[in-house]
């Protein structure tokens, strides 16, 4: 990538002309790294060291629980920074951030990101609109889960007609047939919005159904 493709993204993400003194501290600081489907970003648990913008593919941000299971977050595509929270927290990674494709993206060090966010001006500015449109985002995410309670109701059933796993304490297993409609009448629930919930719950890895046998996962902090 060259130097005034760098300035370009930089310069897209922050909302301000590539002219600016910030973005040009950005794109002269940053280096391109490349990574296939599959391979960790950032790992969850790992010391802070830099922050990603990528330019290029699709990740997941993901959580992984005590006993190793991956619980989905959000999606990650190109235009998004990583790795912002911790880097500024000086705090370790608070999830995982996995490529589901092949990825191009932008890594710059903590010190050199918190400077130019300390120093002010337009970088700044978009960097503090960015924080404030995540917590925006994750406000309604909550409130969504608060009033929508049908989740929480099926994944509760769902561990509660399983049988604990003997070799992983954060595992229920069902070896008998569960239909929605059945579940949906367990939960005082239409079967739609029934369908719905564990259509939600199975993309957040909470729940996995194969031939006939489902896993439902608790996490041991909830």
């Amino acid at each position: 990538m060259s130097d005034s493709e760098k300035n370009d993204a930089w310069s897209a993400f922050c909302g301000v002309s590539s002219a600016d003194e910030g973005v040009r501290a950005l794109s002269a600081a940053s280096q391109l790294v490349k990574l296939e489907a599959g391979v960790p970003l950032i790992e969850q648990g790992s010391r802070s060291n830099c922050v990603f913008l990528i330019t290029r593919g699709e990740l997941k941000t993901v959580l992984f629980t005590e006993n190793g299971h991956e619980i989905w977050l959000a999606k990650v595509t190109k235009g998004d920074l990583v790795g912002e929270i911790s880097s500024l927290a000086q705090i370790n990674r608070t999830s995982s951030v996995i490529s589901t494709k092949p990825v191009d993206a932008l890594k710059l060090s903590d010190s050199t990101f918190r400077e130019v966010v300390h120093k002010g001006g337009r970088v700044s500015g978009a960097i503090a609109v960015l924080l404030a449109n995540r917590l925006q985002n994750t406000t309604e995410k909550l409130a969504e889960l608060v009033a929508m309670p049908v989740a929480s109701r099926v994944h509760s059933e769902l561990a509660r007609i399983g049988t604990p796993s003997k070799a992983d304490s954060e595992v229920f297993e069902i070896a008998e047939e569960v239909t929605v409609s059945s579940l949906g009448s367990r939960v005082h629930a239409t079967r739609e919005a029934a369908s719905r919930a564990i259509g939600e719950l199975e993309k957040r890895g909470l729940v996995r159904r194969e031939r006939g046998t489902w896993t439902v996962i608790v996490p041991r902090d909830r």
